[in-house]
């Protein structure tokens, strides 16, 4: 293994450009004193990411592999992860932030029951997953058991 690949430079070609053109904007339409501010918040929401979340969820992932059974193990794991996703990204609205007062047709529908219905569905598809991995693994039939012959003699 060599050092950094092609995918690393086409990357930071690419990224370093459009962060430039990102940071250069958020300074020109924010100040420098906001766009600090920015900075502090993007700095502590990685650090509170890496020392604290990605903890949590691989420790979460390490318990369900030795808790439940293999067949249901990935779908189980995967709803756990895409249940969180969603319930990140619908936080906001279901907490009504940036409602501004007055104007009831910024979130005009109830998001806790569109959160609850996404969720639902997400559980349905991770439960017909794990019935069938659970069946599916059920037909399998166990491996020839398989008794070993002679050592085959030594090549010269």
């Amino acid at each position: 293994m060599g050092g950094p690949g092609r995918g690393l430079w086409v990357g930071l070609a690419v990224g370093a450009p459009v962060t430039v053109f990102g940071v250069v904007g958020l300074i020109d339409q924010a100040g420098i004193e906001r766009s600090l501010a920015t900075l502090r918040w993007e700095v502590g929401l990685l650090v509170v990411h890496d020392a604290l979340l990605v903890p949590c969820v691989l420790a979460l992932v390490w318990a369900a592999s030795h808790v439940l059974p293999r067949p249901v193990h990935a779908p189980v794991v995967a709803g756990l992860l895409g249940s969180a996703l969603v319930v990140a990204i619908a936080l906001p609205g279901v907490r009504g932030l940036g409602n501004p007062s007055g104007n009831p047709t910024v979130h005009p529908f109830d998001t806790t029951a569109a959160l609850a219905w996404a969720l639902a569905a997400l559980w349905g598809v991770v439960l017909m997953w794990a019935v069938a991995g659970a069946v599916s693994a059920r037909r399998k039939p166990p491996a020839p058991h398989r008794v070993p012959g002679p050592a085959a003699p030594p090549s010269r």
